[in-house]
């Protein structure tokens, strides 16, 4: 049994957060430096994250090949050929190129955007779109914006061919 009566006694109480700090160095080193390796990694995620949680705008900068959603929503969907395609409207001129899709029931986790030169794809669980696009697409340019469950892509045009 321990006696009490040994351990120094402190008026002051213990700090609650360096106390913390205390038990997450103890399971760091229990673990072998995991826990620093895995909390870099959240920090970077959220990091990278930052620039694009302003999403009040729901404005996206869309890279060559971007999906944006989970798996889980295209499992229980029916394939794409059995899915519609949405209410959509392509409007080009030779400056650029713009897609507004009306994706009723969709929310932004719920679309998935793959783009490849010369066709774009838009999926949801419930619709499916693949739309060509003209060859001098400025495709790392593109943008995407999503309010109202309408989806509007745009990008300028280079004015050069492929």
């Amino acid at each position: 049994m321990t006696d009490h009566k040994d351990q120094p006694q402190s008026d002051t109480p213990p700090d609650p957060e360096a106390a913390a700090q205390a038990r997450l160095t103890e399971i760091d080193l229990r673990l072998g430096g995991l826990l620093s390796s895995v909390s870099d990694g959240v920090r970077e995620i959220a990091d990278r994250l930052r620039p694009i949680a302003d999403l009040a705008t729901d404005t996206v900068h869309v890279d060559h090949h971007i999906r944006v959603g989970g798996l889980a929503e295209f499992q229980e969907a029916a394939s794409a050929k059995s899915r519609p395609a949405p209410e959509h409207e392509v409007r080009q001129t030779t400056a650029d190129w713009t897609l507004t899709a009306h994706l009723p029931g969709a929310s932004l986790a719920s679309i998935r955007i793959d783009s490849h030169p010369g066709l774009l794809t838009v999926d949801t669980p419930r619709h499916h779109l693949s739309i060509q696009l003209p060859e001098d697409l400025a495709r790392e340019q593109l943008e995407m914006t999503f309010r109202a469950e309408t989806l509007t892509l745009r990008a300028p045009r280079t004015g050069e061919e492929a």
